[in-house]
This record gives C-alpha cells, structure tokens and sequence, in this order.
C-alpha cells in the first residue's frame, strides 16, 4: 500500500511491500507521477541531500538496490531521516534521535545553569521553572514515539540536574530530590503526554484511531503499552473497568465523550501513580486514591505539568 503524509511543507510519502524491490518499482512511479506533476505546474524539487531522500526500513540488508529518480535526479538512500524533528532509523529503535535530544538538552542545561551555585546565580524556583519550560518540553516532544526504551540514557542527566537544581551539598535520593523539587520523574511525565496523545488520537477517529485500536490486541508492539496505561487512566477516571478484566476491555467500546479528558483528571492520575512511586521506593505506608487531594502541596507542584 501507498501513503502520503502532509504537514505545512513537509511531505513524505509510505510504500509498504513483500519485498524491498517491489517497494521500490512501486516508489518510482510515484516518483515519476511527482515529477510529471512539477513539470506541468513548473515546480523544481531540491533532490539534495536533507531535502529528498529515501529511507529503507528492513530487517533486511539494503545495499546495492537501484535508485530511485524524480525526473534526472537520484535520490540519496539514507540509513536515518529528521521527519518533524524526530529522527527516524532504519531499526525504527530512535537511539540515535535520544542521543541527539541528550546532547541538546545537557548543553542547554549547561548554558542555563553554567553560573549558577549554592551562593550565586539563579534560585531553585528560577531553576525549577526554566527546567520545566525549556528542558521539559524539548524532552517530551513527540515521546510516545521514540522515549518508550530510550530512558535509560537520560537517567543521568535528570540526576544531575536535580541535584543542580536543589542546590544540595551532599547527595540526596532521586526519589527525595523529585519530592522537594515538584518534577516527577521522566517516565511518569512521559504517560502523561501518552495518555493525551491515545486519547485524542482515539476522539479524531482517524486512520491513526483504527491503527491504534488493532494493536489493541498486538502485545508485542510497541504501542502495546500505552494502550494499557490509557486503559489504567479511564479506569481511574470513570471506574468502567474490572481490575482483572482490564486487558480484555476494547477501546473500541467506549463512547466519545469517554474519551474527552480534562487538566485535573489527568494530574490526579499522575499524582496517584507518583504516590504509589514514593511508597515502593521509600518503604512508607500509604493509600494514595486518585480522587484524593490531602496531598496539597504535591498537586500545586504538578499543575504546570499539565497543558
């Protein structure tokens, strides 16, 4: 099958085959629709490198393949390609677009905080509030897509600059550090942006809803997981679903208004699983409820979590 996808001036274009020749055959008539179009409306494509070029994703080796033209142009056969800022890979693994996010982030935290100390420079609430906005949101950018099993690599990074930020002399805990600080820690921002992104792909009731709904029952995608944990939100939101049914339930049954979320569910929600975080990580006994809010001061630090 054949697929266009279209954003401002940012095209690319999906053919899925048996075969990686097949594939191939199939992409150069599109090419050569393309290049008939732009003759007739008089339009030159850049077919430079970073401007046109083509991806192969295989488990299968992609070397020696012909090329492919738009008119007396080759296209470059690349092994990674920036769609929207993600960097996509042939292994679709995205380590390389962590290690490029890494690298962003660790030098702007470096320029934010270079002149910064316990005695001079920015307070803990400037440094709190310029992690949020600038570090945070570079981070969580398109995360269901490339953070699921690239953690690890920002673990580090996130501890060092809680202790940063903190201003601590020794080292405390991460668990402690996130608590005094009010910032979670990545994988629970990361549902957050999961379970808006399921939600509303789910309410447009698209191509992307229907793709979303067969890897419902695909437990070894990728997508699997945010699946579940949507289904863990709705069933913390509306009570809908029986704790040991709740991999059975479709999404597909639910109606959509269901689907409609608001700022302050979603931030119990996390607040709940940040409780549950605390008491395995700390050993304290407590019986974090989502609907609960004796907890104040750990719900006013989430808010600007929350879009």
């Amino acid at each position: 099958c054949t697929q266009t996808f279209k954003f401002a001036d940012d095209g690319s274009i999906i053919v899925v085959c048996s075969n990686i020749l097949e594939a191939i055959d199939k992409m150069q008539i599109v090419a050569n629709y393309i290049a008939n179009w732009c003759y007739l409306w008089r339009l030159c494509i850049n077919c430079s490198k970073d401007k046109t070029e083509v991806i192969i994703i295989s488990e299968k080796q992609s070397h020696g393949l012909p090329k492919i033209a738009i008119g007396r142009e080759s296209l470059l056969y690349v092994q990674k390609s920036k769609v929207l800022g993600v960097i996509i890979d042939e292994n679709l693994s995205f380590e390389q677009h962590a290690r490029y996010t890494l690298k962003s982030v660790s030098y702007n935290w470096q320029k934010l905080a270079d002149n910064t100390s316990r005695k001079r420079g920015l307070n803990t609430s400037a440094l709190i509030l310029l992690f949020k906005t600038i570090i945070m949101t570079k981070l969580l950018y398109a995360s269901p897509i490339w953070l699921n099993n690239n953690t690890d690599l920002f673990k580090k990074f996130m501890a060092k600059s809680l202790l940063r930020i903190t201003g601590a002399q020794y080292y405390p805990s991460n668990e402690l550090a996130r608590l005094i600080t009010g910032i979670p820690s990545l994988e629970d921002m990361h549902k957050r942006v999961i379970i808006k992104f399921v939600l509303k792909s789910l309410y447009q009731a698209d191509g992307l809803a229907g793709c979303l709904l067969q890897i419902e029952e695909i437990r070894g995608h990728s997508f699997y997981e945010h699946i579940t944990f949507t289904k863990m939100y709705l069933q913390n939101k509306y009570k809908m679903f029986e704790k040991e049914r709740l991999t059975k339930i479709s999404l597909a049954t639910l109606k959509k208004e269901q689907l409609i979320y608001k700022k302050n569910d979603v931030l119990r929600f996390i607040c709940h699983m940040w409780d549950k975080d605390l008491c395995e990580n700390m050993h304290t006994i407590c019986k974090p409820d989502p609907y609960c809010l004796e907890n104040e001061v750990k719900f006013d630090m989430l808010k600007t979590y929350v879009d």
